[in-house]
């Protein structure tokens, strides 16, 4: 697609006011006012984001939307951005701020935070009547419908504004903060005097004072982060204010995960207000960087709802009842209402909780994070959404020109369980357990969540545990994440990804037979031989200290500096060998199926390299260890991989195994083991089963039959 030119309609003045600013910002640092360079930059990208141009990047055919604007911004937005500047230009003409400013109470702001509390609950428990009512109103006055809502805001600010010690502290830095929040106070007490709080007004004066809070914020903390979210994308905030079809509400109240969602499927977006620094997404956001953050978000779940209205050409009403009718159904899943405290719980009752926590924090990657439209198969499409899947992103190219494209994202489940393993909502030395415990943390409860929310959205005859081992697939690869998003774990990840957490949070992008085989023989070991182990695991040995002593034996016939030894990463059975061959010298070798990490398993101590096949079954034969037919891909990989096989005991996958190496020409040896009685009888009596136990395990057979053929 062309470039499609935004010219702004007063781009002589545009032009003017950017270069004064750039000359004064230079200028006035001199000066030593720690507003100055702040509200400068804050005012360079009002002007800025009212200039841009738009495009599609080139040889880009799949992206989704419509672009952001293909005529130039409306005149009002170019003059409101202009007016801000001139304001600041007048500002730095004036003598000190006057005296007998506005005063409002710090009460007043108590109670206007309270009306807000219960009008936005109320807002949240009757969706469909609050979108009827705000699009009533504003089709009726447009810009200058009535919403008293948007007065507590307006009060709570000028409360804030008034009396909050840190404003104070930071007018006494600042002579143009004062000056500032004299001229902010005034207007919103304009408002706040007559009573009137028309939609649009309110919207520009609620937003404007975040700008305020945001330079006192600054002066306050000097080490505070520069802008993102208003840095990239606070032209949204043009398009959703004038957006006749979605109605926006700033709001002081406190919001829980399941409140962000409850809205969904009205075209209402509720954007955060507050005058204080807090930590969203895993990091510090100022008053108005919290702002704009949730104004991209609305704007993205606006984007998504527009295109669900088009493409099942309904309107917009009849999308809000059947999106409002689903989450009514939806709801009930994720509701935590009802239980005791955290202390009072049973265990049946604390596992409900959490799993229905599970269920809300993959709903709310869905629904909130990233965007999808509240329908039945947009939430089953994400649910099920593969990595690598293009996704649309936008991106400033130049100074003037926004660029949308797509690119390549993980899986919805690998989101949130990045997110919750790392510090997206808490700290991990600092975990948050009071509302649910580390349960929904876990790979495998986000992929049952995710297969239960998938039941009640699509009646899809897929098998339960299709369904399950899918889902455990996608939450297992973090293939699809882009370095920035890693990049941003990645200290994280050094510092916990050791010992037995090694395999629950390393990067795990699985690969497939070919690549593992390469990876390991040319990348991890390169010119060595690699020596594997077979035998139990999860069955665990009869006689673990004679296992020990027969493989230590058995090693003194090689040489660490041309053998690395391979065995399955988890630290059971078999992988109790890991540290008693890394203290003779050996390099290790974890190869282990995907599947794995689904289940959160543990990493054996002493693993110098893990890698991850992409395989939902544990080895063996692929479909069934009964019967005979394609090998699993973790199997072809210890195949491709070894030089020589050593099996002590084993189940179906070390039967296979054997059977397999020894066809290849592969060195095999056996060594019989007996399994864990205890383990292997509390398993036939869970099973129903009666028949005698062979506590030598499969294996043995297949050494017989291997022999016997020899």
């Amino acid at each position: 697609m062309e470039n499609i030119e935004i010219l702004s309609p007063y781009p002589e003045q545009v032009a003017a006011a950017r270069e004064r600013l750039a000359a004064l910002q230079a200028e006035l640092v001199t000066t030593g006012d720690p507003a100055l360079a702040p509200l400068t930059a804050q005012l360079d990208n009002h002007l800025k984001h009212v200039s841009y141009r738009f495009q599609v990047a080139g040889g880009i055919d799949d992206y989704p939307y419509d672009i952001q604007r293909s005529e130039p911004f409306p005149a009002g937005h170019t003059e409101w951005a202009l007016e801000r500047a001139e304001r600041f230009f007048d500002l730095l003409e004036q003598p000190e701020a006057p005296a007998g400013l506005p005063r409002f109470s710090a009460e007043l702001g108590v109670q206007a935070r309270a009306e807000q509390q219960a009008q936005v609950r109320h807002m949240l428990d009757y969706p469909l009547e609050t979108y009827d009512d705000f699009t009533r109103r504003r089709e009726r006055a447009g810009d200058e419908a009535e919403f008293p809502e948007m007065g507590w805001t307006i009060k709570a600010l000028a409360s804030d504004l008034a009396t909050k010690p840190e404003v104070l502290t930071a007018c006494e830095q600042s002579p143009v903060l004062r000056k500032l929040r004299a001229r902010t106070l005034e207007t919103l007490a304009a408002s706040i005097d007559e009573n009137r709080f028309a939609y649009g007004a309110s919207l520009d004066l609620i937003e404007d004072a975040m700008g305020f809070f945001d330079l006192a914020v600054r002066i306050n903390d000097p080490e505070t982060p520069p802008p993102y979210h208003t840095a990239r994308f606070e032209y949204n905030w043009h398009a959703l204010r004038d957006d006749p079809e979605h109605t926006i509400l700033p709001t002081m109240a406190s919001l829980n995960l399941t409140d962000l969602i409850r809205l969904r499927g009205v075209q209402v977006g509720l954007i955060g207000v507050s005058t204080d620094t807090l930590t969203v997404d895993g990091y510090p956001q100022t008053p108005y960087e919290f702002f704009h953050h949730d104004v991209d978000h609305t704007r993205r779940m606006h984007q998504e709802t527009l295109a669900a209205i088009e493409r099942e050409g309904m309107t917009p009403r009849q999308y809000a009842e059947q999106a409002t009718e689903l989450m009514l159904k939806l709801l009930p899943a994720i509701d935590v209402s009802g239980f005791p405290p955290a202390a009072e719980r049973s265990h049946e009752q604390q596992a409900d909780y959490d799993r229905r926590v599970a269920r809300m924090l993959v709903l709310f990657e869905v629904l909130h994070e990233d965007a999808y439209d509240c329908s039945p198969d947009s939430i089953a499409d994400a649910i099920l959404r593969a990595p690598m899947e293009k996704t649309p992103f936008e991106r400033e190219v130049g100074d003037d020109l926004i660029e949308y494209y797509t690119d390549p994202r993980a899986s919805v489940l690998a989101h949130v369980y990045r997110k919750l393993a790392h510090t997206f909502y808490d700290l991990p030395e600092d975990r948050g357990t009071s509302n649910w415990t580390d349960y929904a943390r876990n790979r495998i409860s986000i992929a049952n969540a995710a297969a239960d929310l998938y039941r009640l959205v699509s009646d899809d005859p897929i098998a339960d545990d299709d369904l399950l081992n899918t889902c455990m697939q996608l939450v297992s690869s973090d293939e699809g994440f882009s370095n920035t998003f890693l990049g941003n774990i990645a200290h994280d990840i050094r510092r916990r990804a050791i010992g037995r957490d090694a395999l629950r949070l390393m990067v795990a992008r699985p690969l497939n037979v070919n690549a593992a085989i390469r990876h390991i023989r040319k990348l991890d070991f390169p010119g060595m031989k690699i020596h594997s182990l077979f035998g139990y695991s999860a069955l665990e040995y009869e006689q673990p200290d004679l296992l020990e002593q027969t493989i230590l034996r058995d090693l003194e016939a090689l040489d660490p500096a041309e053998t690395a030894i391979a065995i399955g990463a988890t630290p059971y059975g078999i992988g109790r060998m890991y540290p008693l061959v890394k203290a003779l010298g050996f390099q290790t070798l974890g190869i282990v199926a995907s599947k794995a990490l689904g289940l959160s398993e543990e990493c054996a101590e002493g693993v110098d390299k893990i890698v991850v096949v992409n395989d939902s079954n544990w080895g063996g034969y692929r479909y069934s260890p009964e019967t005979k037919g394609l090998l699993s891909p973790t199997t072809r990989v210890f195949l491709g991989a070894s030089d020589s096989i050593a099996a002590y005991g084993g189940g179906h996958i070390t039967a296979v195994t054997l059977q397999e190496a020894h066809r290849r020409q592969k060195s095999v040896s056996y060594t019989p083991f007996e399994m864990s009685h205890f383990i292997a009888k509390m398993l036939q009596q869970q099973s129903g089963n009666d028949a005698p136990i062979n506590y030598y395990g499969p294996a043995v057979e297949a050494w017989q039959k291997i022999t016997e053929a020899a």
